[in-house]
């Protein structure tokens, strides 16, 4: 709070706020972080000769912290010096437990890149002359569009600079705000440090060094690529690229002391220790010892070659394995190459109880296995989910394509098996094994299998490490009396659980904006809105009270006819579309925009259900504007493939023309829904998938 002068008039504060970039709100609705609310009144607290005394209360909500600040201020009248001074009555910080007293309080910008208003002129001078060299290199190159795109932005960011103190997207500006020079390098966090602490008083961390480190060179890369993009079209000047991460050599002049940390450490690291000028040890320092003496998984390699010629087959060898983990209650992770594989794994695996066992594995007759699947294509939730049902017991395996980047701390595993471990590649290669083997590392039972039928090179220089900590962990348990511990694991709780209830606002603010109460209706009902397009122009009519929600529009003429229907993932978005002055439709489409007066729509749970709908309207209503289905190459077909031993049926978006696909297409469907019950009538009357899977895998005859 600034201390006031005499000359004061008591808005020395809210001058430093609006500096500041603190918006004044009056309604509750609009306070959050970067605003400010400020209420008065007059009160005689004691009779003085200083006259009435009037209290301020200013509830300030600064962007850094969770709660609002409450500042409670008296302004007094000095009737002697005709003059006014203030004191400050308290300050009071929020927590999540209410306000707590405090005797001092700093404040921060509302935004980044706050500024005095001399700089901010300077800054601004300095855009124009730029904006003036670069409509000029425009204007040669014949560019007329983007020049005009450029000047009308760019003067539109200096009025706004000039008048509220910020524009949107400010931070483009950045080099003419801190008045650095075209190519300097830019204040980041490690600037803070070197001058807070000194270049040799801090030390950086980088964990998994072996993917971090890469990211340094590719955010530098990435943002520059992007940039050119938008300066070549006149949307950004130059000196956006001054915006910039550090560059690789940048950022080392700002590092004395790092420390990387990883299990599979890349040659970059190693490079580093050789040019290591400080004095110590240029050898990397092997943490081989855990705290709960396990040691790493013993690793065997499987042939299904000879698998099958003892009778058995991968599959069901993969599957006894899971059965004895089970019996035991610990988990399994299996790795396959492509997405399709895993669902097919988890199916067969699901289905085995079923199956006949071998005379070795009698007292698991009765063993059934709970399988999941996970990959890229589930939603980030999900698959948080199925490794928490996995932690829990709910799930007894869980089959992936790649396990590392989920950052696994399940030391419930106890098998990690990885199928076509000999198909070199990223996720086949020496550091991916390692890191998938120590998936079961957590485990005092832990043991991987790589079923393979030669031992490639990343699979040799992968056991050799591993085969290598072995050795000296069982040494070192042997000569101090250790035993090995398996880890208690974190909390089953994900980050998903944590924050359930602000999830669940969130979409409930979401379906409220929509215009749908979702907890008044689980089910969403059919609901028509009319939207008049009669007497107006259809450039100009109100699709705001139009939800961004799955559905189907129907348009229709004066008569109340229907002339087409369609539907839509976000109806607004969809309905706009048509009415957009620049949009570029088809005669057929152009038309019927032209003798519509009225689009209806009605709203749908998802869009699968908009789809059904959709085809079901168009057979019923038979619009005239709308192609038949069997000529319109949005709708899926079932595809076969001819030329295999076993066909594979898989979706396809679109049947190609004659000729120019060797496979047989059946359809069109009117959703993916209806193929995929197909399909799965198919698979559960033929098993085709789960053969597919036996075979590839080298498991036998189909």
């Amino acid at each position: 709070y600034p201390s006031p002068n005499e000359n004061d008039d008591g808005d020395g504060f809210f001058d430093a706020l609006n500096r500041m970039l603190y918006q004044p709100v009056d309604s509750d609705d609009n306070f959050e972080p970067g605003t400010f609310q400020h209420e008065s009144y007059e009160y005689n607290e004691t009779k003085s000769s200083s006259g009435p005394i009037r209290k301020h209360k200013i509830t300030l909500w600064p962007p850094h912290e969770r709660f609002p600040v409450t500042i409670t201020a008296d302004e007094h009248q000095r009737t002697i010096h005709n003059d006014t001074y203030f004191t400050i009555r308290s300050l009071e910080p929020g927590t999540q437990k209410g306000s707590i007293p405090t005797q001092s309080l700093r404040i921060f910008p509302a935004r980044h890149h706050v500024t005095s208003s001399g700089r901010m002129e300077q800054a601004c001078v300095a855009i124009e002359e730029e904006l003036q060299q670069r409509v000029d290199e425009l204007k040669a190159q014949g560019k007329n569009e983007a020049m005009a795109k450029l000047q009308e932005r760019v003067l539109g960011d200096l009025y706004m600079m000039r008048e509220v103190g910020m524009c949107k997207g400010m931070e483009n500006y950045s080099r003419h705000m801190n008045g650095r020079e075209a190519g300097e390098t830019p204040e980041t966090l490690l600037s803070y440090f070197s001058s807070r602490f000194g270049k040799d008083e801090w030390l950086l961390v980088v964990d998994e060094s072996h993917v971090t480190l890469p990211q340094l060179k590719a955010m530098y890369f990435g943002d520059q690529s992007r940039k050119k993009t938008l300066i070549k079209h006149g949307y950004r000047l130059p000196s956006a690229l001054d915006n910039r991460p550090l560059k690789v050599d940048e950022f080392w002049k700002q590092v004395q002391q790092t420390l990387f940390v990883s299990a599979t450490p890349s040659a970059y690291e190693l490079e580093q220790l050789k040019q290591s000028s400080t004095g110590f040890t240029q050898e990397p320092v092997d943490m081989v010892i855990r705290p709960t003496h396990v040691c790493d998984p013993e690793i065997e390699v499987r042939s299904p070659t000879m698998l099958r010629d003892k009778g058995s087959n991968p599959m069901n060898d993969l599957a006894h394995e899971i059965c004895q983990r089970i019996a035991k209650n610990e988990r399994a992770l299996v790795l396959t190459l492509t997405k399709r594989d895993a669902e097919d794994l988890a199916s067969y695996l699901n289905s085995y109880e079923n199956k006949a066992l071998d005379s070795a594995m009698v007292e698991l007759e009765n063993t059934s296995i709970n399988a999941t699947y996970l990959h890229s294509g589930l939603k980030t939730d999900e698959r948080a989910d199925r490794l928490r049902a996995l932690q829990k017991g709910e799930v007894d395996v869980v089959v992936g394509v790649n396990c590392l980047r989920e950052g696994l701390d399940l030391p419930q595993v106890s098998l990690v098996v990885v199928l076509g471990a000999d198909s070199e590649g990223f996720l086949r290669s020496e550091t991916a094994l390692l890191q998938t083997v120590g998936r079961a590392a957590r485990n005092r039972h832990g043991r991987a299998i790589f079923y393979a039928e030669r031992d490639t090179m990343s699979m040799k220089k992968c056991m050799d490490v591993t085969n290598d900590r072995r050795k000296k962990q069982l040494a070192h348990n042997a000569l101090h009396g250790y035993k090995p511990r398996s880890t208690k694991g974190s909390s089953t709780m994900t980050f998903f659980d944590l924050l359930r209830d602000e999830i669940e606002a969130e979409q409930q603010l979401e379906f409220t904006k929509g215009g749908i109460d979702k907890s008044s209706s689980p089910h969403l009902t059919l609901t028509k809105v009319p939207l008049n397009l009669k007497d107006s122009k259809k450039t100009s009519i109100p699709t705001d009270h139009i939800p961004g929600l799955p559905g189907v529009y129907f348009w229709k003429d004066c008569d109340g006819s229907i002339l087409y229907i369609g539907k839509a993932v976000k109806l607004r978005s969809r309905i706009n579309s048509y009415l957009a002055p620049n949009a570029n439709h088809g005669k057929r489409i152009e038309t019927m925009v032209e003798k519509a007066t009225t689009v209806e729509f009605v709203l749908t749970p998802s869009e699968r259900d908009a789809l059904v709908l959709e085809s079901n309207l168009i057979k019923k209503h038979k619009p005239p504007f709308n192609v038949l289905l069997k000529d319109d190459v949005h709708y899926p077909y079932i595809r076969a493939s001819v030329e295999e031993r076993l066909p594979k049926l898989t979706i396809s978006p679109y049947r190609p023309p004659s000729g120019e696909s060797k496979s047989r297409f059946f359809g069109p469907y009117t959703s993916f829904k209806e193929i995929n019950q197909i399909l799965d009538q198919v698979e559960e009357t033929y098993d085709l998938r789960v053969k597919s899977l036996e075979a590839g895998h080298g498991s036998g005859a189909v």
